[in-house]
């Protein structure tokens, strides 16, 4: 089931991660690499910067291999 899901077009894909849910998306994120960074490109979406947690994004800090996603 899940190479047929991965082989869905990204953009159905997004749509779908976005819809189903914090609790969807945790499990999403657990079936595989690719589903982790797909999940974790949309929980970014939804991220408030403060002083305090831009520091994870800066070198060194927890997030940031992902601060590419971050605008």
């Amino acid at each position: 089931m899940l190479p047929n899901l991965l082989g869905t077009p990204p953009e159905i894909l997004r749509h779908i991660l976005v819809v189903i849910g914090s609790e969807g998306l945790k499990n999403f994120s657990l079936c595989s690499k690719l589903c982790r960074d797909l999940a974790v490109e949309i929980k970014v979406r939804n991220i408030f910067l403060t002083p305090t947690s831009l520091a994870a994004f800066e070198d060194g800090g927890s997030h940031a291999r992902l601060r590419h996603l971050v605008r």
